[in-house]
């Protein structure tokens, strides 16, 4: 795990998605500390009719903090290497 991304507690999150029709978005819950900001969002749209065969979207991921220089991790920004999508 990255030292800072994990100081900022956010190495891992969540993305609750609701639905209108064929499509869906949802921001994420987890709570980010240490002064740092950001967070996840999801957005996009099934295809295929009554049996959804593909999906279409995008994923935003921002986590950065900002600051003086000789603060760790201060101006530095992450983002996102991959989403899973979870049917519950």
């Amino acid at each position: 795990k990255n030292p800072i991304v994990a100081n900022a507690g956010f190495t891992a999150f969540n993305v609750p998605i609701t639905g209108t029709s064929n499509t869906y978005s949802g921001d994420s819950n987890t709570t980010i500390q240490n002064d740092w900001s950001g967070g996840a969002s999801v957005a996009g749209a099934l295809y295929g009719g009554n049996t959804p065969d593909e999906s279409g979207g995008r994923l935003n991921v921002s986590l950065y903090k900002s600051g003086t220089l000789s603060s760790q991790g201060a101006n530095d920004f992450y983002i996102a290497e991959g989403i899973f999508l979870i049917a519950d």
